[in-house]
This record gives structure tokens, sequence and C-alpha cells, in this order.
């Protein structure tokens, strides 16, 4: 090792007793002292004369303190923006539930099921606020229907299609998009009754046209994934069923009856991780009674059949699974 000190005190004395005062003055001016290692690399003995060889341990534990001090008063870290964003691409999906149907007329008709469904849906967002979502889904499944009579299984089907428009608004941690479109609503069963009059089992075919009003918060999670809901309210713009009673014997005639008014609800509870959601949705439709119609029978006897179709409301429970394929 060398001594940066020692070379300049010996240097400094052979230049004389002249030099004396200058030693002096040299000598008590502080010079720091560095040991190095054999490899050059600097040792933990870095210290300032008059100072111990513990100092440069005491300033290390200093250094640590206060950086962990700024750590935990630091700000936590904001949920980017981007993930709360509107994702434009197409979905695909499953659904189970359980769907029950009320009618209310004398005797009262009700039928209860498992549904089995599949969903699909294209959304389109642009300038990062407006989004437009294309929606399809079609449900099937068997039901058992129950008069005053009759007591059996059969299919029950249910289709609709949307377009919806709305523009986001996205905070901090939490987004919400509210939206308006149009919806059609197709369902179609079978019963053996008419109003009041019991027949042979025909097809009923049940079409909406209604105005969708919703809004679907967005709240994102610190893992990334986030929770989205959707509330929704659906006045109908206009409405009519389609009564197949040809297909009954007795040569009753086809007639369509026009539904009043009516409106359906419809919430849902997604949790999204990735490509992937899941979460339990319902939906309720509350239809009015329709306008009373006739029609002949088609034979010479010229008996005329007059009914209407009752207030009814569906309810209808389920899980959906949701696969986002693309983000733009």
């Amino acid at each position: 090792m060398t001594n940066e000190r020692g070379i300049r005190r010996t240097h400094i004395a052979a230049q004389g007793g002249g030099t004396l005062v200058l030693l002096l003055a040299l000598s008590a001016t502080p010079v720091q002292a560095r040991l190095t290692s054999a490899v050059g690399e600097p040792s933990a003995w870095d210290f300032q004369p008059g100072q111990g060889p513990y100092h440069r341990q005491e300033v290390q534990a200093e250094k640590q303190q206060a950086a962990a001090a700024q750590a935990a008063s630091a700000p936590a870290p904001q949920i980017p923006h981007g993930s709360l964003q509107t994702r434009s691409g197409w979905e695909a999906g499953l659904a189970v539930a359980r769907q029950t149907f009320n009618e209310d007329q004398t005797p009262a008709i009700k039928e209860r099921g498992i549904s089995f469904g599949v969903r699909a849906a294209y959304t389109k967002a642009w300038d990062k606020a407006w989004v437009a979502r294309f929606e399809g889904a079609f449900d099937d499944g068997p039901i058992s229907y129950k008069d005053s009579t009759t007591s059996k299984d059969m299919p029950r089907l249910a289709a609709e299609a949307r377009v919806l428009l709305g523009r986001d608004i996205v905070r901090s941690g939490w987004a919400v998009w509210p939206y308006v479109g149009l919806g059609y609503r197709f369902a179609e069963d079978s019963s053996y009754r008419f109003g009041n009059v019991a027949t042979d089992q025909y097809t009923r075919q049940v079409h909406y046209l209604y105005v969708p009003i919703g809004v679907q918060p967005r709240f994102a999670l610190r893992s990334g994934d986030r929770i989205k809901l959707t509330a929704e309210y659906d006045p109908l713009l206009r409405a009519w069923q389609d009564n197949r009673l040809s297909e009954a014997a007795g040569g009753w005639p086809d007639l369509s009856t026009t539904i009043k008014s009516g409106y359906g609800l419809r919430g849902q509870a997604l949790y999204e991780t990735g490509s992937w959601g899941v979460g339990p949705y319902a939906t309720y439709w509350n239809i009015s009674h329709s306008e009373p119609t006739c029609g002949v029978k088609h034979d010479s006897s010229g008996t005329a059949l007059c009914g209407d179709n009752a207030h009814n409301d569906t309810q209808t429970y389920g899980l959906s699974f949701v696969y986002h394929f693309a983000q733009e």
C-alpha cells in the first residue's frame, strides 16, 4: 500500500529547514485517506481524518433509512387509463340460465326450464371516446309447460340483435359508458290455449322492437384486471305476437295480436382478466296484454274465434362466459 500523506511529508522534509513552516501548515490541512486493495477497489475503510473506521457504515445506514422513508411516503402507482378504455374487436361467449315465464290469464300458464345460449359481439371504439357495439344472442332449451289441463315439456327459443352507441368517460381508476341503441327480440314457444279457449298445440312467435338505454361502469383493479357492470332499461317501441292456430286441429285461422306496451330490464356483472370474462346476468320482461283480435274457422260453420294474449313476464338468471379475440 502507498500512503499519500507519508510521501508528501518526506518530500517536504527533503527541502531543508527553510520549509519547516510550510510542513507544519500542510500537516495541519486535512487530507482524505483511502486504502485500496491489491486489485485497486475501494475498501470499507473510507474515512476522513479524525473519524473512526465505522463512519462509512453509519452513513450507509442513514442513506438506507432515508430511502425507506421516501418509498413509504411515495404515492401509490396510478392505474393507467388505457386499461379502462372500451376495447375494440370481436367477442364470443356462452351462457346458461334458468328461465321462467308466467302468463296472467284464467287459467294461468307457467313455463320453467334451463336454457343454453351463444353470444357474439363486435365493438368499434374511435377517437378514444366514441363506441359502437353490435350484439347477437341465441338461447334454446327445454321448458316445462303447465296450465289447468296440460303439463308437457317442449322447446323454447329466443334470439336478439342489437346495435348500441355511446361515448366513453374515463377517469383515474374508473370509467363509464352511457349508451342508447335499437334492439330486436324474437321468442318462440308453444301453447295449448288462446285467450280462454283451449286448443291443440300451436306455435307462438313474439316480436319486440325496443330501445336499449343503459350505463356500463368499469373499475380497474391493481392486478390489471377489471370489473364491468351493466344496467339497462328497454322500453318497447312496438311488439306483436303471431299465433299459428292453423297448426291446431279445428280449422282455426292464424291470428296476429298487437301488444300495447311493455318494458325490459337487464343487468350484468363481469370480471375480466386478460381476454376472458365471466359473471352473472339477469333479464326481465314485463309485457302488457294485447289488443283483442278475431278470426273465422276455415269451414262451413263460420264459427268466430276471438281472443288476446294476456299480460305476461319472463325472468332469466344465468352465468355467461366471454372471450375477447382482438384489441385494436
